[in-house]
């Protein structure tokens, strides 16, 4: 019986796949449950510097909510960079918790410092993560494409790499390309991130996350078959079959570790 590895390969085969392009963050990282740890340990920092500066009893619970909201706001309005959202972010959580009279300026320098260790860690790959790799590795090219930045992606890739060694020894290849932080990541950087692997857009799978930056800049850039992750997809039902109906191979999964399931099946890319 055809083992899942050689299925997949034959699958790739098949249809001329030379490769595989994944987004990062939240695509084969846990990066929400990171984020979200983080924020919960700098909201007991600063509530706790707060609470006791202005003689205050803020929960930690509720500050923390508050901030996750101001940060989750800050990025979709396209403020990636932690480090210069985090001013907005404090303002907005303020404001939310009506501590409007609050020192905003000295609770962001007393904390700035501490919310750049933001860029110094990884987030963990995801269960399934690490298998899936080693699968895929195994005969066909993987390229990352991040919006990370050069120094953080490095950290990225380092922290990855080194759990993939401990699991199956040295690792080969992963090609990277990374987004600069200040900047969108767009088709451009997709057709870039393809370029790593010596091959082209329409002989790649794009697999991400984030609509709007990950599956609509990768179609645009011609990738032949587009997988994206995701919980929710019922308020993109139209976007998706809008897709379809242009050619657009794509498929929705809910989490990185059903995707070899989705490889070895009949119709990977069936109606939705």
């Amino acid at each position: 019986m055809m083992n899942m590895n050689n299925e997949i390969k034959e699958f790739f085969e098949e249809n001329s796949i030379e490769g595989i392009v994944f987004d990062l963050d939240s695509t084969l990282t846990d990066t929400k449950s990171w984020l979200l740890f983080l924020y919960k340990k700098f909201s007991i920092r600063i509530s706790t510097y707060i609470n006791k500066k202005y003689r205050l009893s803020i929960n930690t619970e509720d500050f923390t909510q508050a901030y996750y909201q101001s940060e989750f706001i800050e990025y979709k309005m396209g403020n990636v960079n932690f480090v210069t959202r985090f001013p907005s972010s404090i303002s907005r959580t303020l404001s939310s918790l009506k501590l409007n009279n609050l020192d905003e300026k000295d609770i962001v320098n007393k904390f700035t410092e501490q919310i750049k260790e933001i860029y110094t860690l990884s987030a963990d790959p995801f269960d399934g993560t690490l298998e899936l790799l080693h699968t895929l590795l195994a005969f066909t090219k993987v390229a990352i494409c991040t919006h990370s930045g050069e120094d953080w992606t490095k950290i990225k890739m380092n922290s990855l790499k080194s759990k993939y060694k401990e699991l199956y020894g040295n690792i080969p290849d992963i090609y990277s390309y990374y987004v600069d932080i200040n900047k969108p990541k767009n088709t451009s950087e997709w057709i870039k991130a393809a370029n790593t692997t010596n091959s082209t857009p329409e002989k790649l799978i794009a697999v991400g996350d984030n609509f709007d930056a990950d599956i609509l800049p990768a179609v645009e850039a011609g990738y032949k078959y587009i997988i994206w992750l995701s919980l929710y997809n019922d308020d993109k039902e139209q976007d998706i079959k809008k897709l379809k109906s242009q050619g657009v191979n794509i498929a929705v999964i809910k989490h990185i570790k059903e995707l070899e399931n989705l490889l070895t099946s009949n119709q990977p890319f069936e109606d939705i």
